[in-house]
């Protein structure tokens, strides 16, 4: 017996994003990526900078030495800085990104990538705030990278280094303020 087409296409979209995502990586892409989020996570709370440096993708410092003029080690002691001002200035208490539901999708140039649902709490000037947002992930030379893509200069920075990502509309995260 045949399905009907409607039937078939309505199956089709209630499917998990999971088991779409779970056939786009192979079991050995899939492992690798569980562990850079796992590292992510607990670095993302404990303030690890030089975790959170190994994530950045490689063309990100280079792109950010062509538009300052500055070198390379003044580019990543500024990076380094402005991370360890943001701890500095907030408590990330919990980072969680769900690979589950992560949205598969590709460039126009043909680059694969990943956009992973993630929720922070974090407290800033006395206050704590739910931020939904999303994480984006690629791999580049067998090394996966991780970037937010929600955050404006941060976005742009990508986009410079990266300009297969200039067409692409990434989705906008949202924060609610947890009443203590």
């Amino acid at each position: 017996m045949m399905m009907h087409p409607l039937l078939a296409a309505f199956l089709v979209i209630l499917l998990p994003l999971s088991a779409a995502f779970a056939d786009t990586l192979n079991p050995v892409e899939q492992a690798a990526l569980q562990a850079r989020i796992d590292a992510h996570e607990v670095a993302r709370v404990e303030g690890d900078i030089r975790v959170l440096m190994s994530e950045m993708p490689p063309k990100v410092i280079p792109a950010i030495v062509r538009q300052t003029g500055s070198t390379a080690p003044d580019v990543r002691a500024m990076v380094e800085a402005a991370i360890r001002q943001a701890y500095a200035q907030q408590e990330f208490r919990s980072n969680e990104l769900d690979l589950s539901a992560a949205q598969f999708a590709e460039t126009k140039t043909g680059l694969a990538y990943l956009l992973i649902p993630t929720e922070t709490v974090v407290t800033f000037q006395d206050k704590t705030y739910h931020l939904r947002s999303f994480t984006l992930a690629f791999q580049e030379n067998g090394t996966w990278y991780l970037s937010r893509v929600a955050e404006g200069p941060t976005l742009q920075t990508l986009r410079l280094a990266y300009p297969e990502f200039e067409s692409v509309t990434f989705p906008q995260g949202n924060s609610t303020l947890i009443e203590d």
